[in-house]
């Protein structure tokens, strides 16, 4: 298990049922299969050093990392160290994604952004389970999209990312400014540990959900509700989480007014519940 501490919960085997199981061994052989991993188990029988991980427009398939994997983000283009998108029923489970202070965000699960690449491309039925992330300048892992539903985000060690300030989430669910154009329903994030965040930033969120409320408040037409709801965030923990102008896990818009707490700086939405994290 690549998490130091167990999940609160025994999640099981995680892939989808029905796959055929590939072995690797080699990062040549797992990037092989990465181009048409759609019906593949593909699971990790050897320590290897791997440069990205992007899936995009394949359904139904797992990679079982087994604490394997390690995907760099070598630096030659931005965006993510792991990329997912237009993508259904699928699991991704023990692989650090380490950015060593490259790129900009760990993993993205379908596109927050309306100039994002991904934008339009949904993930649905997904899961990202037992995984380590690391290293990134903002959001270690940022989910969003239209059309994005059933995220799990269970059980991962996230820990010692962002450089840039008031940039540098843990979990970053939304869009904070046109939300209109990225709605991210039913997303699950439990047993998660996080610590060391803000390495070179000053600011940010342990977790950050943009919810269904126009920006700072105010319903205009590039701001108008979208569809972030079905939020569930429960049994994570935070240690070392440095925050000196926003919160451990924020709900709303800017989420700035408190310290070391859960924020609702916006209407937080009634589909949105925090429960029992510490």
């Amino acid at each position: 298990m690549v998490c130091p501490w167990d999940p609160i919960v025994n999640l099981g085997d995680v892939c989808p049922s029905g796959l055929t199981p590939v072995l690797v061994s080699t990062s040549a052989q797992f990037q092989a299969e990465l181009a048409n991993p759609s019906g593949k188990r593909i699971v990790a029988t050897a320590p290897f050093t791997t440069t990205k991980v992007w899936v995009v427009g394949h359904d139904n398939w797992c990679i079982v990392g087994d604490g394997n994997i390690t995907s760099i983000h070598d630096g030659s283009s931005g965006g993510a160290n792991g990329r997912f998108a237009d993508v259904n029923n699928a699991a991704v489970t023990g692989v650090k994604f380490d950015n060593g202070g490259n790129g900009v965000w760990g993993v993205t699960i379908s596109g927050a952004y309306t100039g994002d690449p991904d934008h339009g491309r949904p993930v649905t039925d997904f899961k990202f389970i037992n995984n380590e992330v690391t290293g990134t300048k903002q959001a270690a892992i940022q989910i969003g999209g239209i059309g994005t539903n059933r995220i799990d985000v269970k059980g991962n060690w996230i820990h010692d990312w962002g450089t840039i300030a008031n940039r540098a989430e843990g979990v970053y669910v939304g869009n904070g400014g046109d939300r209109s154009q990225s709605d991210a329903t039913n997303v699950h994030i439990k047993g998660n540990h996080f610590a060391r965040n803000h390495t070179g930033a000053s600011s940010g969120e342990g977790i950050d959900i943009k919810n269904n409320t126009g920006k700072n408040g105010t319903l205009t037409t590039a701001n108008a509700p979208g569809e972030t709801f079905g939020i569930i965030i429960e049994e994570n923990y935070f240690t070392d989480i440095g925050m000196p102008f926003n919160a451990v896990i924020s709900v709303g818009e800017n989420g700035n007014s408190n310290v070391n707490t859960t924020s609702f700086d916006a209407d937080p939405g009634p589909t949105t519940g925090i429960f029992r994290n510490a």
